[in-house]
C-alpha cells in the first residue's frame, strides 16, 4: 500500500487466497493498493486498484427485516421472538411493552447479535399480552417496529356487574359485557347458570348463548314424559310447529333419587325436516323385464325421503291394489310389488310413484310376459 503524498510502497501482507483484510489504517487517511502474484519462477508486475481508498467505517442506518409482526403462544409455553435487522456500526436495542420500558425478569430476557435481536418469554401468561416496541439506534440513525404478542388461554370472566334489564313473574332478562381478556381468540358462547338461594347447587340455564343477553321467557320447564323411560331415547310429541323449545334429561335410580339435569340442548325449532323423495332402482330395470308365463316376478326399489314417503304402484295409469295374485310388500324404505303366476295381461307399463310434503318422484318399469 501507499499513503497519500508518499512515494514509498509498503508490503502489507502475503496471502494465498484472493482476498485480504488490511488493518492498522488511520481513520480518514487516503490509501492506494496494488497486488502482485508470485510462483516459483518469480513475481508478476503489480496490478493497482483503480481508485484510492479513504479509510472510514461503512455506515448503515438501522432497518428491520421482519416477515411478520404478530406472535402467538399457548399459555404456559415459552415464546421466542427473533427479529433480524441490518445496521453498521452495531445498533443499540431498547425494548418497550405498551409504551413502557420492558422490565427484564427471570422469565423475560432480551439479547442481541450483530444481525438479530432475541426476546424470550418463559411460561407465557396473559400478563405478557400486549404490543412490544423495539428501537434500534446507531451513529447513522434509528428505527423502531411494533410486535404484537398473543397468549392463547381461557377467557377472563364476563365483565360485570350482571344487569337485570327486565323482571316479570316468570322471566328475567340478563345482560353483561364481554370479558376484558378473551383468551387471544373470539368467544364461542356463554354459559348461564342459576341457583335457588336456599341451595348451593348451580344449574345450567343455557350453554349456547352467543350474545351478551338472555331471557327464561318462553316459560318454565315442563315434563315431556310422565312414564318411566328405561331407554336412552324418547320421542317428544304434541309440539307446536315453529315454536322454539329446549330439552334436558334427568336420571332417576332404583332408590328414587334424581340426578341434576343435563345441559340444555339449546334452542330447537319444532319443524319437520324435509327431504324430497328419492328412488334407487337397480340397473336391470332400465330394460324391459321378460317373464315366462306362470312364473312369479317381483318389482322392487329402495325409497328415501323425510317424512317417510307414501308408495304407489300404477299400471297403465291405474293404481294397483292387492288381489289374489298381486301382493304389495312396501316398507318405509322399500317399495315392492309381487305378481304370482304371471299371465299375458300382467305385462305392460308399471309406474312406481312416491310422495311426501317435499314433492314426488316416479320411475317406469316395462314388463313382458
Amino acid at each position: 500500500m501507499q499513503g497519500k503524498g508518499s512515494e514509498k510502497w509498503t508490503q502489507v501482507m502475503v496471502v494465498k487466497s484472493n482476498e485480504a483484510h488490511v488493518t492498522g489504517l488511520t481513520q480518514g487517511e487516503e490509501y492506494t493498493f496494488r497486488i502482485s502474484a508470485t510462483n516459483e519462477k518469480g513475481v508478476s508486475d503489480p496490478r493497482p486498484l483503480n481508485v484510492p481508498v479513504v479509510a472510514k467505517d461503512l455506515v448503515i442506518s438501522p432497518t428491520f427485516k421482519l416477515l411478520f409482526s404478530t406472535f402467538s403462544v399457548l399459555a404456559g409455553d415459552d415464546l421466542k421472538i427473533d427479529v433480524p435487522y441490518a445496521a453498521h456500526p452495531k445498533a443499540t436495542p431498547t425494548w418497550l411493552k405498551d409504551g413502557v420500558a420492558l422490565k427484564e425478569t427471570t422469565r423475560v430476557n432480551a439479547d442481541s447479535t450483530d444481525k438479530n435481536l432475541h426476546l424470550v418469554i418463559k411460561e407465557a401468561c396473559r400478563d405478557d399480552v400486549g404490543t412490544y416496541t423495539v428501537k434500534l439506534t446507531n451513529t447513522a440513525g434509528e428505527a423502531s417496529t411494533d410486535i404484537s404478542v398473543i397468549v392463547l388461554d381461557k377467557p377472563g370472566p364476563p365483565t360485570g356487574p350482571i344487569k337485570l334489564d327486565e323482571v316479570t313473574a316468570d322471566s328475567v332478562i340478563l345482560s353483561w359485557d364481554p370479558p376484558q381478556y378473551e383468551g387471544g381468540c373470539a368467544i364461542n358462547n356463554y354459559i348461564v347458570e342459576k341457583r335457588d338461594t336456599s341451595t348451593t347447587n348451580w344449574q345450567i340455564v343455557s350453554a349456547t348463548v352467543a350474545r351478551t343477553t338472555i331471557k327464561e321467557g318462553a316459560g318454565r320447564w315442563m315434563k315431556a314424559s310422565f312414564a318411566n323411560i328405561t331407554e336412552t331415547e324418547f320421542v317428544v310429541t304434541g309440539l307446536i310447529e315453529n315454536q322454539i323449545y329446549e330439552f334436558r334429561v334427568i336420571a332417576k335410580n332404583a332408590a328414587g333419587v334424581f340426578s341434576q339435569p343435563s345441559d340444555s340442548t339449546g334452542a330447537i325449532t319444532a319443524k319437520d325436516e324435509v327431504d324430497p323423495p328419492k328412488i334407487d332402482l337397480e340397473a336391470k330395470y332400465s330394460q324391459t323385464v321378460v317373464v315366462n308365463a306362470g312364473e312369479t316376478f317381483k318389482l322392487e326399489a329402495a325409497v328415501y325421503g323425510k317424512p317417510v314417503p307414501t308408495i304407489h304402484w300404477l299400471k297403465e295409469g291405474q293404481e294397483i291394489t292387492e288381489a289374489a295374485r298381486l301382493e304389495l310388500r312396501n316398507t318405509d324404505f322399500t317399495a315392492c310389488l309381487v305378481v304370482k303366476e304371471a299371465i299375458r295381461v300382467d305385462g305392460g307399463h308399471y309406474i312406481l310413484l312416491v310422495k311426501n310434503v317435499g314433492g314426488e318422484k316416479s320411475v317406469n318399469i316395462n314388463v313382458k310376459v
